[in-house]
């Protein structure tokens, strides 16, 4: 498939163009293609890098094992956080796209984050950021 704006050779099924960053669902929309010029590349619209993911997940680790925080206080914020997960998870979409370590669908996400959570929330924000940017791979 080919971006309507600058000709590039984009993934079947784009929302977004990653060369040029048109919106491709105006152009499908609408019969006259809708410009919508990129300002400059925000960070919010910048997938995060797996380092980063990776640097999250080790802060939280940190966090956990060197400051003195009761232990029912961790395990109420992890299945808190892993909650959130799952219905974010299910509001985004998770489902439609691939990730290289583990399975999309919001509850086995959620599930993933309460068990390995140094490992799955990391790898969440990770696919989540790659789905906002566009540059996420549909199954």
């Amino acid at each position: 498939m080919q971006c309507p704006f600058c000709k590039e050779t984009i993934q079947e099924g784009a929302i977004k163009c990653r060369h040029c960053g048109s919106m491709l669902n105006a152009a499908a929309q609408s019969s006259q293609p809708v410009y919508q010029q990129p300002s400059q590349q925000s960070y919010a619209s910048k997938p995060m890098e797996v380092w980063q993911a990776v640097l999250i997940g080790v802060g939280i680790l940190g966090l956990v094992i060197f400051i003195p925080i009761p232990k029912q206080l961790t395990i109420a914020a992890i299945i808190g956080v892993s909650i959130w997960v799952g219905i974010d998870a299910k509001k985004i979409g998770t489902e439609k796209y691939k990730s290289p370590i583990f399975p999309t669908q919001p509850v086995t996400l959620a599930i993933c984050c309460a068990i390995l959570f140094a490992i799955a929330f990391p790898s969440y924000l990770h696919l989540k950021s790659c789905i906002k940017a566009g540059t996420a791979k549909l199954k």
